[in-house]
């Protein structure tokens, strides 16, 4: 899958895109991951919570900065406590996406 596959994915409102999406969330091309989870939270179907919680512990910090900020924009409150786990990540970008995505989501 190519980032401009995972991109026209994400624009797709269907649950049926997901686990296409979520099978290339262990790419190893970091770009690809970071793509698909943007696909994944703009999907804003129920059924990326999954694949995307995973991600939050990436060993790549952007892939897991971008995992949060779309499981913020997924709406989902069920995603607040694998999302307070990212509050003291190492990396500061990922703290502060967590933190956005918690408030967002009525977590305070």
């Amino acid at each position: 899958m190519r980032v401009t596959a995972a991109w026209a994915l994400g624009q797709v409102s269907s649950p049926r895109v997901v686990p296409i999406l979520a099978k290339h969330t262990g790419a190893a091309d970091l770009e690809l991951r970071v793509a698909v989870v943007a696909a994944l939270g703009a999907t804003h179907e129920a059924d990326a919570l999954t694949p995307l919680a995973s991600l939050l512990n990436d060993p790549e910090a952007r892939v897991r900065a971008a995992a949060a900020e779309a499981l913020g924009k997924l709406g989902d409150e069920r995603a607040i406590r694998a999302l307070r786990d990212r509050l003291a990540d190492k990396d500061p970008w990922t703290r502060a996406s967590a933190a956005t995505a918690v408030r967002r989501l009525g977590g305070h």
